[in-house]
């Protein structure tokens, strides 16, 4: 493996929060936002918190594409990941509901 790729534990991750930062722009689009700003200060959070960049990202992509087994493994756990968080927030949200008594 070249030594700019990523590491496929820590790619797992980063395609994780590109997909929530996908989904909050979705949304924010939807509502008629501005997603500019909002999308270039996530996404320089996100290089900043991985310490790399879209280039390095995309080029680990593109690594591990020429290793479909591979990059299925990494998709897999990033949907396992992500069913995870949604379990959780809909946990929080059903303890958080006021129940009659």
């Amino acid at each position: 493996m070249p030594a700019d790729v990523i590491p496929a534990d820590s790619l797992v991750k980063i395609l994780t929060d590109i997909q929530l930062i996908e989904s909050a722009i979705y949304i924010r689009q939807n509502e008629g936002k501005d997603v500019r700003i909002f999308s270039k200060y996530y996404y320089d959070y996100l290089y900043k918190k991985y310490k790399t960049d879209k280039s390095r990202i995309k080029s680990s992509i593109d690594f591990y594409e020429k290793n479909p087994e591979q990059f299925e493994d990494i998709y897999k756990v990033v949907l396992d990941s992500l069913g995870k968080k949604q379990s959780e927030l809909n946990n929080r949200r059903d303890t958080s509901v006021s129940r009659p008594q």
